[in-house]
């Protein structure tokens, strides 16, 4: 880790990376191995992992090696007219131009390869998810408790490499070469928990990395009015700092209800834990409190958290069988039990 030393106002680097989640961590490594001399993350918390150590763990992609080894017959053709049917079946998803999307489907199963030689691990046995294959890749050791293992990984992958990691210091705003539209970002202005404001410059770029504004109250009623007052699970960090800090240089910001990240937060169990995998694994049914299913399930967690927000629905029931607590109780549905062992066990 790096302090900054107090009255230094002018601090020069290669590369500045801000937030010290996945992306961040991933995107400083990219730069080091890219030949940069000097890398400077930055992190608002007070430890690395952001948004991304809250996640179920799952990598979803198809065409993976650990796929076919897994005896699972899958490509980026399969997954990727999979997802495209499915997108445009419900209109949700890939309503615009698909080609950033194609890339990430494209570059996927590089990039696990690529994770995989920084030390992050997977589990050898993919799992069901919305679609035609068994595609979501979990880092090890599994569903929800990987984040973490992952986060460890590429921390100490940095700083092997020697990327210096600032803590506890929150982005001001961006620093431009001019003041005309369009200037290229040069550095920017961050503030320590103490109150002390510095300017960093970097010579080859800034790169933003600072999540989105699952709890940052006014955008949400901006941008989300429809989840004005609904409480989200994400990280209570992530308030939209940096979507502020480039609006104001004038960047764009495209809204998408049903595909935008931060939505999949909110969601409506009473234990505070996320619906997402065991929707989209266990055979089950959800019902509101008088008992009346509400939503197709199959069409995935965020549908049904949208007609949740949209009805008002604060609680959601499950309904499954013996057999699927059976099958699950140890994988996707193990959170819950720990959660509440004195209903497990009487679960036979």
């Amino acid at each position: 880790m790096t302090a900054i030393a107090a009255g230094n106002s002018d601090i020069r680097t290669n590369v500045l990376v801000l937030g010290g989640g996945m992306a961040g961590l991933c995107a400083a490594i990219s730069a080091k191995q890219s030949g940069a001399s000097k890398v400077l993350l930055v992190e608002k918390g007070g430890f690395l992992g952001g948004h991304s150590i809250l996640s179920g763990s799952g990598y979803w992609i198809g065409g993976t090696k650990i796929q076919k080894k897994a005896g699972i017959d899958d490509s980026l053709e399969i997954n990727w007219q999979d997802s495209l049917e499915r997108g445009l079946k419900l209109n949700r998803f890939l309503k615009r131009d698909t080609g950033v999307a194609r890339l990430v489907y494209e570059q996927g199963p590089k990039d696990l390869d690529w994770l995989e030689s920084l030390g992050v691990k997977f589990t050898d046995q993919p799992a069901q998810a919305i679609g035609n294959r068994k595609r979501v890749h979990y880092f090890a050791p599994g569903y929800r408790v990987g984040s973490p293992q992952a986060i460890k990984a590429l921390q100490a992958k940095a700083e092997s490499l020697g990327v210096e990691i600032i803590l506890n210091t929150n982005l001001v705003s961006l620093i431009t070469e001019s003041e005309k539209r369009n200037a290229r970002v040069i550095g920017a202005i961050l503030e320590n928990n103490k109150g002390n404001k510095y300017a960093i410059y970097a010579d080859h770029g800034v790169i933003l990395a600072t999540g989105g504004f699952a709890n940052g109250k006014e955008m949400v009623e901006k941008y989300h009015p429809y989840l004005k007052g609904v409480k989200s699970h994400g990280s209570k960090l992530n308030v939209g700092e940096g979507i502020k800090a480039a609006t104001a240089l004038g960047a764009n910001v495209i809204v998408e209800h049903y595909g935008f990240g931060m939505n999949m937060l909110f969601v409506g169990t009473h234990s505070n834990v996320s619906i997402g995998q065991p929707l989209v694994e266990v055979p089950l049914i959800i019902v509101n409190k008088n008992g009346q299913r509400f939503q197709d399930e199959t069409r995935g967690y965020l549908a049904v958290n949208h007609k949740m927000v949209e009805n008002k629905f604060k609680l959601a029931y499950w309904i499954l069988d013996s057999k699927a607590v059976k099958k699950y109780k140890d994988t996707s549905l193990k959170i819950f039990f720990e959660k509440h062992r004195s209903d497990a066990s009487e679960i036979k």
